[in-house]
C-alpha cells in the first residue's frame, strides 16, 4: 500500500462508479484514518470486505471496538464480508440467568429475544458476530458473511442460534453455515 493516502483520493475520485472496496484491516485502518478519504467511501461504498491482515503487515488486528468506527464511515453498507479467523470461539456453555457475565453482555448487546443458554466470551468469533448484528442494524444490511471459529452449535443449527441470540429474531432471514470454509451466511 503506497504511504501517500492522496494516491487513493485520487483514485476514488477518477473512478465515480466504485461502490465495493475489498482490502486487509491494516489497510483500511489506514484508509479511514483520512477525514477527506472517509468522506468518499462513506459516499460509495455499499460492498466491503474486510481481510485478515497479511502475517507481520500489522499489529492491530480487527475486532469489536473498531466495529462503530467502519459503521460510521460506511453508512451505505448494504453487503459486508469480515475474516474473523483470528478470534476464537467461544466454548463457555451455561446457563446464564444468574451468571453476571451473561448478564453484563445481554446489557451490552441487548438483542436476545429469549434467554440465553451459554456466556459468549469477549474477543470471541460469536461476541463479534454479535457487535456486528447488533452495530450495523441501522444499515439496512442485504447480507453478512464471516469466516471464523464459532461454536458448534452454530454450525449445525445456524438460523435458530441466530434467532435466539442475536437482534435477528426481529426480523425475517435467511442463515447457512459452510463447514468447509468456517463460513456464516447470513442473508437479511
Amino acid at each position: 500500500m503506497p504511504s501517500d493516502l492522496n494516491y487513493f483520493s485520487f483514485i476514488f475520485n477518477a473512478a465515480p462508479n466504485l461502490f465495493r472496496l475489498d482490502l486487509s484491516f491494516g489497510h483500511l485502518l489506514r484508509l479511514i484514518e483520512d477525514q477527506q478519504i472517509c468522506h468518499i467511501l462513506g459516499q460509495r461504498i455499499t460492498s466491503l470486505s474486510i481481510d485478515k491482515n497479511e502475517s507481520n503487515s500489522s499489529l492491530v488486528n480487527f475486532n469489536e471496538e473498531h466495529v462503530p468506527i467502519i459503521a460510521s464511515v460506511f453508512s451505505r453498507l448494504r453487503d459486508m464480508y469480515v475474516d474473523i479467523t483470528h478470534l476464537t470461539c467461544s466454548t463457555t456453555i451455561v446457563s446464564s440467568k444468574d451468571s453476571l457475565e451473561g448478564s453484563f453482555l445481554q446489557s451490552l448487546f441487548g438483542q436476545s429475544c429469549q434467554q440465553k443458554d451459554e456466556v459468549i466470551l469477549p474477543l470471541s468469533s460469536e461476541s463479534m458476530l454479535l457487535c456486528l448484528l447488533t452495530t450495523f442494524k441501522e444499515h439496512k444490511f442485504i447480507s453478512l458473511c464471516v469466516d471464523g471459529l464459532f461454536l458448534e452449535k452454530i454450525k449445525t443449527d445456524t438460523e435458530q442460534w441466530l434467532q435466539t441470540n442475536t437482534i435477528l429474531c426481529e426480523q425475517q432471514f435467511k442463515a447457512v453455515f459452510n463447514i468447509e470454509l468456517n463460513r456464516l451466511l447470513i442473508w437479511m
